[in-house]
């Protein structure tokens, strides 16, 4: 299988929805979706279990008809089309291989369906095997071969047929994680290939930041974020996806005070914070906090000149490469810190000094709805 080549940005998005909603019953399963997923995207569609993620695939699959909203692929309107006049290659929660087929046949059966012929199915089958370096197994049955390399075959039997949109719901969440490591690795690596656009559904943070050229976070149906990886972890639009993302540490605002480009925040103890104020603050009526991340926090021995703050350890927590240090600010309120795994933390109640980098601090709306 050849790998996509564009000579061009294209104009017309690959996949658009727009103001989509999804009732049943009284229940909104989703609300006014308005998305595009672009040529070559890698989207991934990040939320809560319950929030809605496989019903908007299942919208472009076919399996779940919109109640109001218009989808469209590459500029068709599909809105009510099933998958295969679409060509949408599709991996589903649980999905699983014919038993009484070998590997080559799973992966030929969507040739099938569309009468492909017999060279031109062998010859993609045989593409796409060696693409995700199967081709030793193809005479296997699904029996006779790994979970790991099972996902593998779903994997090439989705793309065989060279879909316009690849569509993938948690597909690897069951796996072990070394195993999920791996073939998270193996996907991207597949999907830069073929420059397939793709979206894929997931729970797991960390495989979303790890994968995607985009996040949309999803929550209660509602699209709450948009946005590449490094800038939702590290500029949340709420106190909501902050705590999502990641671990945050969150100081309480108790006071803000515009001064020409700049706002100062003062938060509980007396801490305080500048920001530019042309960088999409919250707007001064409305209630916020300022998050820091804990890698972006350092503790150092109390002989330290650094400009900080005075605090206790509280509780170490070693991870490895790293540690989760907690202390208690001298002001009041505490803080995590991830430390180097070969840092010798001080003992728990002994006093160190807490800062963080310059520019870290984000002030975030802190509104307990998931809103953008």
């Amino acid at each position: 299988m050849e790998a996509r080549m564009i000579s061009a940005p294209n104009i017309t998005p690959v996949v658009s929805f727009k103001d989509v909603t999804k009732s049943y019953g009284k229940v909104a399963a989703l609300k006014e979706i308005n998305l595009q997923v672009d040529d070559g995207e890698f989207l991934t569609v990040l939320g809560p279990t319950g929030s809605g993620k496989s019903t908007l695939l299942g919208m472009i699959v076919g399996s779940v008809l919109p109640s109001e909203g218009v989808i469209r692929l590459e500029g068709r309107d599909i809105t009510r089309l099933d998958s295969v006049r679409c060509n949408v290659g599709a991996i589903c929660q649980r999905d699983s291989l014919l038993a009484h087929r070998t590997v080559a046949e799973n992966v030929a059966y969507p040739l099938q369906c569309r009468g492909a012929h017999k060279d031109q199915m062998r010859r993609q089958v045989i593409s796409i095997l060696a693409l995700l370096d199967l081709v030793i197994d193809m005479d296997r049955y699904p029996s006779e071969i790994s979970r790991d390399q099972t996902q593998r075959v779903l994997v090439a039997r989705a793309l065989v047929a060279q879909p316009s949109i690849l569509l993938m719901d948690e597909p690897l969440a069951e796996l072990e994680k070394a195993h999920r490591n791996a073939l998270q690795d193996e996907i991207k690596r597949i999907q830069r290939a073929l420059r397939v656009p793709t979206i894929y559904a997931t729970h797991d943070r960390a495989e979303a930041l790890q994968m995607s050229d985009r996040i949309v976070v999803i929550s209660d149906g509602r699209i709450v974020a948009d946005g590449t990886p490094r800038d939702l972890y590290e500029r949340p639009p709420n106190l909501w996806c902050a705590q999502f993302l990641g671990t945050a540490n969150i100081l309480t605002v108790r006071e803000r005070q515009r001064q020409g480009l700049e706002e100062r925040v003062i938060c509980d103890g007396g801490l305080q914070f500048i920001f530019d104020a042309a960088d999409g603050l919250p707007d001064t009526d409305e209630e916020a906090s300022v998050m820091i991340r804990p890698e972006r926090c350092h503790l150092a021995a109390l002989t330290s000149r650094s400009n900080a703050v005075t605090a206790t350890v509280m509780h170490v927590r070693y991870l490895g490469g790293r540690q989760r240090v907690t202390v208690q600010l001298e002001s009041g309120g505490s803080v995590i810190a991830d430390v180097p795994g070969h840092w010798r933390p001080p003992e728990i109640g002994s006093a160190v000094l807490c800062s963080w980098d310059s520019g870290a601090a984000r002030l975030v709306k802190t509104n307990s709805e998931a809103k953008a």
